[in-house]
């Protein structure tokens, strides 16, 4: 699998055509990626991400929350500040993004970040209200099932 395989609905091949020159329009849809309800979905966290000028081991500190069977107070107040310091590195990102000189490749790597750090914020609010988590997930899989199909059919009826 190459680096912009497996990405799910909206394939990064479908976001740039890959003339090495990244257009407004490319822009535009790499940021609509970001904003979208599904944009996250399938993302892989990071491995590590420097949040706030502190390197972590995102993914694995992610995996941990969620192994927890009850959080403690104390764990809920970590992950609350660990959130706030996803979303600002999401808006870091997409600042970059939408401000900086960018090559296809570079921008679609940025929005893959941009996304992985989406999906382990997802994880986040779900650990905080565990409640949740499990409603969640079935109805944001349930339309990421609704989309996957419109988007077969709209391949279908473009060819």
């Amino acid at each position: 699998m190459t680096s912009v395989e497996g990405q799910g609905a909206g394939e990064p091949e479908d976001i740039v055509n890959w003339d090495g020159v990244l257009s407004p329009q490319e822009r535009q849809r790499i940021i609509a990626r970001i904003h979208s309800a599904f944009g996250a979905v399938g993302a892989r966290i990071p491995d590590i991400e420097v949040i706030d000028g502190e390197r972590q081991n995102l993914r694995e500190t992610i995996f941990e929350y969620l192994g927890k069977p009850s959080p403690t107070r104390e764990d809920i107040e970590k992950a609350d500040r660990l959130a706030a310091g996803l979303e600002r590195k999401v808006g870091q990102l997409e600042d970059r993004l939408r401000k900086d000189e960018l090559s296809e490749r570079a921008a679609v790597d940025l929005m893959r970040e941009a996304l992985g750090v989406l999906r382990a914020l997802q994880h986040l609010r779900n650990f905080r209200d565990p409640e949740r988590g499990p409603l969640a997930r079935k109805a944001v899989l349930s339309r990421v099932d609704d989309e996957r199909r419109w988007l077969d059919f709209i391949r279908k009826v473009r060819l």
